[in-house]
């Protein structure tokens, strides 16, 4: 990795995602046609987020030629917090008094799920529990709480790329567990 950067929570991703990637490949002298890899995050995540984020990268990707890997928040959390014993549930809050969770076991190649992710209303498992972020109502008071960086998406992406693994760039797409709120605005509407 030659740079991290950290895109300003006030102001609009849109926007600058793409800018940003542009300034970060000038900036260490490297040509968009130089790139090999695009990893990007799936989610579970914000709406509008997790498309831009995912369309930049297949923008990038197509335009260039490189392979794309598509990789779940909660696994690269999995990946991050390495706990010892090799089990373990990444949780996130998924609003609207539910939980995001997927139970991770950690074999030769790192951490792997184990289950689908799914969301539930309260937590019950026998293993650790990662939080992403913060604890909400529903988390359990001993969990892990571990903030989200680029370490464990980063050693997934690249993990993947360096076996030759790859995603069709027209399959790659949002992990959407819950429909969005404008989804359920309308189904309360009586429109499907």
């Amino acid at each position: 990795m030659v740079a991290r950067l950290s895109l300003d929570s006030e102001r609009r991703h849109a926007r600058d995602l793409a800018a940003k990637v542009g300034q970060i490949l000038q900036g260490h002298g490297y040509k968009p046609a130089e790139t090999k890899g695009v990893i990007v995050a799936r989610g579970p995540g914000s709406f509008t987020g997790l498309r831009v984020g995912l369309a930049t990268a297949m923008a990038l990707a197509y335009a260039t030629g490189a392979k794309i890997v598509g990789v779940g928040s909660l696994h690269g959390i999995a990946e991050q917090a390495d706990l010892p014993g090799g089990v373990a549930t990444v949780a996130a809050d998924a609003l609207r008094g539910g939980s995001y969770v997927q139970t991770f076991m950690k074999g030769e190649r790192g951490w792997a799920p184990s289950d689908e992710l799914k969301v539930v209303p309260l937590i019950s498992t026998p293993h650790p529990v990662v939080a992403m972020s913060a604890r909400w109502p529903g988390c359990p008071a001993n969990a892990l709480v571990t903030e989200p960086a680029l370490d464990g998406i980063g050693a997934i992406g690249l993990r993947r790329l360096a076996a030759h693994e790859s995603d069709e760039p027209h399959l790659l797409e949002p992990l959407y567990v819950q429909p969005s709120s404008a989804e359920r605005q309308w189904a309360n509407l009586g429109r499907s």
